[in-house]
């Protein structure tokens, strides 16, 4: 299982993304998780199911999932961007 949503996000809006081995997207949420945060999820993911959890369960369920290590899909795409050049103070003019 993945969980693509960054730890401090969960964490800040309470709210867990399971990407289960066949891709499918559950957000698991609680009756007072933040509502933009669920609608940037909702926005930026396909999500096919929704379960609601108590509130104390779910704190549970994300801490135990991001303590495994696998927290984030953002961490490849961060990966695979190529290094910033210099700022624009640091180049060079032609002249």
């Amino acid at each position: 299982m993945r969980y693509p949503l960054p730890y401090a996000f969960a964490r800040t809006h309470q709210l867990l993304l399971v990407q289960d081995d066949a891709n499918q997207l559950t957000l698991c949420l609680h009756a007072e998780s933040g509502a933009s945060g669920l609608s940037e999820v909702m926005r930026k993911y396909p999500v096919q199911q929704i379960e609601t959890l108590a509130a104390a369960v779910l704190i549970q369920r994300i801490s135990a999932a991001y303590a495994q290590g696998e927290s984030s899909a953002a961490a490849p795409l961060v990966a695979s961007r190529p290094p910033p050049g210099p700022p624009s103070s640091l180049r060079k003019s032609r002249q």
